[in-house]
């Protein structure tokens, strides 16, 4: 059971990108108060189980405040060395195998290792995204193009280019247009493609 817990501290850790915390390593004080603080701060928990994980006072104790404050909980059954209908029974016994069974259990073995940890890597950022959302920035439309840095940083078009592609109505900062600006825009774009037809036209007629 050391093993699996070494693969999962460490490799998990490198796959995923959200933070991890491991109750040995990241808790100063093994107390329920801190265990309660820590598992309020998570956004879901993995179990590692085997023979003897249903008998911890400490496990048993994690398990209830998890299901308490509603973390999602991810259990991992380390078939190579365990049987997992013993383990299921045992969960079963304890009263929580509605909660520590909601998601698919992960069935550990050194063969497929790797599926497993890709499978705990993706259960991990599933739930930090759906309570942390990434926010995608959208582009700005009304700042200056520029070049660098800082204070290094240099308008890209000088304030005459922008003036001119107004006029010919090829403006590239069009949110940041007055209205009576955007009118002016539309009028030279419909002027344009007007001309175009005029001159396709005209091209068929002389032919």
């Amino acid at each position: 059971m050391c093993n699996l817990v070494f693969v999962l501290k460490n490799e998990v850790q490198l796959k995923s990108r959200s933070s991890r915390r491991f109750d040995i390593d990241n808790l100063d004080r093994i107390s329920k108060a801190d265990i309660r603080k820590a598992v309020s701060e998570s956004c879901s928990m993995v179990v590692c189980l085997h023979d003897e994980t249903t008998m911890s006072e400490w496990c048993a104790y994690e398990w209830a405040c998890a299901i308490e404050l509603g973390v999602p909980i991810k259990c991992v059954i380390d078939m190579q060395r365990f049987s997992k209908d013993n383990i299921i029974a045992q969960i079963r016994d304890s009263g929580n195998i509605e909660e520590l069974l909601t998601y698919q259990c992960v069935e550990y073995t050194e063969r497929n290792r790797r599926a497993c940890i890709t499978e705990l890597s993706s259960f991990l950022e599933e739930q930090s995204e759906r309570l942390f959302p990434e926010k995608v920035e959208e582009p700005s439309t009304t700042e200056e193009l520029v070049v660098g840095q800082g204070e290094d940083a240099q308008t890209l078009l000088h304030p005459a280019l922008d003036a001119i592609l107004l006029l010919s109505g090829t403006p590239y900062k069009w949110h940041a247009l007055k209205p009576w600006q955007k009118a002016w825009a539309w009028f030279m774009m419909g002027t344009i493609y007007a001309c175009l037809i005029a001159c396709f036209c005209r091209t068929i007629v002389m032919r």
